[in-house]
Parts: structure tokens; C-alpha cells; sequence
């Protein structure tokens, strides 16, 4: 899976030549560390999310409890995961409970995430881990269903906002949305 988050990252960087420089901690994390995926790699490690996208132009937020804000599902990379995008899925399933989540078209086009971004993540002591960093990688994925059946371990709550009045201050997921709109995707 090495090779697809390499081959994945200079198509995202082909792609958006301006967030090059904001990716500095992501490309010296890559450079640093060949435990990518390892969460007890308190450097940082990998991990996939899924911008999901009902028919009507809502985005699924879940309420995560140990951050205890509004997030898009998501999580860690697991050694049976077959792609980076396999991943995503499954972390959205494994969430929501969303039957027929699928990753978007553009995905299989562009071969990269909507997203990379790296973000901090606080020491949770319960679990043994110290503060690090997460390198996400977002895919857009789309949903029939607004069914959900959360995991109460991680999450206590959900909502479905509109894309176009999404009031949520997420950085990662309100650049997702400009992209989406800016890139015609919707």
C-alpha cells in the first residue's frame, strides 16, 4: 500500500501544484518514517476519511467523543485493507453503518484524495498514546441511504448539513467543499 499513498500523493500534487508547501509535514513525515500506517507511531501515521455525500447535497458530520467536535468518518489504516479508498470505506461502514457507501467517480479519474491534510491529535491516555499527527487522506464517497447506525464507542451523535450552508468550521472538510464546487463535482 506504500506504493499507491506514493503513486496517490504526487497525482494529488500534479493535480493541486498549490498546496505543495502545505504539504512540507506530510512529504518530511514520508521522508522520516517508513511506518506509515502503524498507529503507535507517535510521529504520526496514515489515516483515510469519507466526505459522504447524500443525493441531495448533504454531507454526513459525526460527533466524535474524545475530540468532542463535529468530524467526517474516518479512521486508521488497517493491514487487511486492500487500498487506501478500501480503507475509507470501511472506517465510513464500520461509523455509520451506511449500506452501499461508494467512493465517487472522480476518485477512479483523478487517482488521488480530495484531500491531504495533516492535523494534530491530543494524547489520549486510555488508550496509551501520545499526542501525534495525523496525515489524512479524504475521499469523496457517495450514499442513497442516510440510514445510519453509529458505533456509540467513538461517536454519540450525526447530522446531515447542506453542502451549500455548511456552518460547521472544519478546515479540512470546508476545503473539501470548495473543491467540490470549484472542481464542478457535484
Amino acid at each position: 500500500m506504500k506504493e499507491e499513498l506514493v503513486s496517490q500523493l504526487k497525482s494529488y500534487i500534479d493535480l493541486f501544484p498549490e498546496e505543495k508547501d502545505d504539504l512540507e509535514k506530510f512529504l518530511n513525515f514520508t521522508k522520516k518514517s517508513q511506518d506509515f500506517f502503524n498507529r503507535k507511531n507517535f510521529l504520526g501515521h496514515f489515516t483515510v476519511s469519507g466526505l459522504v455525500l447524500s443525493d441531495d447535497h448533504k454531507i454526513l458530520l459525526i460527533f466524535h467523543k474524545k475530540l468532542k467536535k463535529y468530524l467526517v468518518p474516518g479512521g486508521h489504516i488497517e493491514l487487511n485493507d486492500s487500498s487506501l479508498s478500501e480503507a475509507a470505506i470501511r472506517e465510513v461502514r464500520e461509523e455509520t453503518g451506511l449500506p452501499g457507501v461508494k467512493i465517487h467517480n472522480w476518485h477512479l479519474t483523478n487517482k488521488c484524495p480530495i484531500i491531504i491534510d495533516t492535523h494534530p491529535i491530543p494524547e489520549n491516555q486510555e488508550k496509551k498514546e501520545a499526542s501525534h499527527w495525523h496525515h489524512d487522506f479524504m475521499f469523496i464517497m457517495q450514499t442513497s441511504s442516510k440510514n445510519i447506525n453509529i458505533d456509540n464507542k467513538e461517536i454519540n451523535d450525526f447530522k446531515w448539513v447542506d453542502i451549500k450552508i455548511m456552518e460547521e468550521r472544519i478546515p479540512n472538510v470546508n476545503k473539501a467543499i470548495k473543491k467540490i464546487i470549484a472542481l464542478n463535482i457535484l
